[in-house]
């Protein structure tokens, strides 16, 4: 397959994007993934990560965002992305006070990740910080759980990463 072949792989997947055929776009940019012009490569990824998201896979979606990163470790956008998913997740991963809250840890985790990566991203990711920090569980509730502030902890659900306990307050 020539070059210019991905090429139309991956505008007429963006095409289909935009005409909110999913699974039609995803065909196209997998296609197109085979390019050796990274640059595209990155774009591609973001664009079936955000597609996935759409679809709800959201452990797709992740894979996605990780590929970017793999490309370009300093990709704020992808750990973004992957905090983001696992903010929105939080409460549909829990089943109690705790565990319904304890996703924004792991969702802090990439954004503080995210400022790393790119410090141009810096405030935006403070703001984020900021909010699902005030969403952590309580203390009262972590020592209902037995758990304290600094422990590790497993987030479950299909994040599935280990993360460190913390407060908000």
């Amino acid at each position: 397959v020539c070059s210019s072949d991905l090429q139309l792989a991956f505008l007429v997947g963006k095409m289909m994007l935009q005409r909110k055929r999913y699974k039609d776009a995803l065909n196209y940019i997998r296609k197109s993934t085979t390019m050796k012009d990274t640059s595209n490569l990155v774009e591609a990824y973001l664009l079936m990560a955000q597609t996935y998201r759409t679809l709800n896979n959201y452990s797709k979606a992740r894979e996605m965002a990780r590929k970017v990163i793999k490309l370009d470790p300093h990709n704020g956008v992808a750990y973004e992305f992957i905090g983001d998913l696992y903010a929105g997740s939080a409460q549909a991963c829990g089943n109690n006070a705790l565990t319904t809250k304890v996703a924004y840890w792991a969702a802090v985790d990439k954004y503080i990740q995210a400022k790393h990566a790119d410090p141009k991203m810096a405030d935006a990711m403070n703001k984020k910080i900021a909010i699902y920090k005030a969403n952590f569980p309580t203390r009262e509730t972590m020592f209902f759980y037995n758990i304290k502030p600094g422990d590790k902890y497993k987030v479950g659900c299909w994040i599935n990463v280990t993360t460190i306990a913390r407060a908000s307050n």
